[in-house]
């Protein structure tokens, strides 16, 4: 934020949400300018997803109490999942049907273990290299008619949030 040619002085810089917090710091410039740096910290404990804020500077000016500074964020998720639900729709016994999923890390990651898969479930990986996006193709040949509803957790090498949940739906015809 630049005052050029004023005696506007920021004094204060507040937020909106308690999950920032804010700092201001005053930056002499040629000329007799003035800057201010502001900024916005967000805690670790903010939760994952996209929303917005506003940053709100108090001024000594009688005519400029305040001005507001528009702020977005954006956090993702460690690690995330896209379809969280595979639905397989009918399939009948002894034939198949299969799905992929995109599971996507922050930084490159290997899959360590698959939970919740038997001869009739399978999911197999694109690669096994450390990479930060993995394709995986879950498959599903059942040999017994009935309705299937299943969780299969994916884990991997992360040292934090290294595990996901996917959930998988089909109904087996005869």
């Amino acid at each position: 934020v630049n005052f050029y040619g004023t005696d506007l002085k920021v004094t204060e810089a507040k937020t909106e949400s308690n999950y920032i917090k804010t700092t201001i710091t005053e930056v002499k410039g040629e000329n007799g300018t003035v800057s201010y740096v502001v900024r916005a910290k967000l805690r670790g404990d903010t939760p994952v997803g996209k929303w917005y804020s506003d940053v709100w500077l108090k001024t000594n000016n009688a005519g400029l109490t305040q001005i507001r500074v528009p702020l977005n964020v954006e956090i993702e998720a460690p690690l995330s999942i896209t379809p969280d639900a595979v639905a397989l729709g009918k399939v009948q016994v002894d034939g198949e049907a299969e799905r992929r999923v995109i599971l996507r890390g922050v930084q490159p990651f290997k899959i360590k273990k698959i939970e919740g898969l038997d001869d009739q479930l399978t999911v197999k990986d694109s690669t096994e290299d450390s990479k930060a996006v993995h394709v995986l193709t879950v498959k599903l040949k059942p040999d017994k008619a009935g309705e299937l509803s299943r969780k299969i957790r994916i884990i991997t090498d992360l040292k934090e949030d290294n595990e996901v949940e996917v959930q998988v739906n089909a109904q087996v015809t005869p």
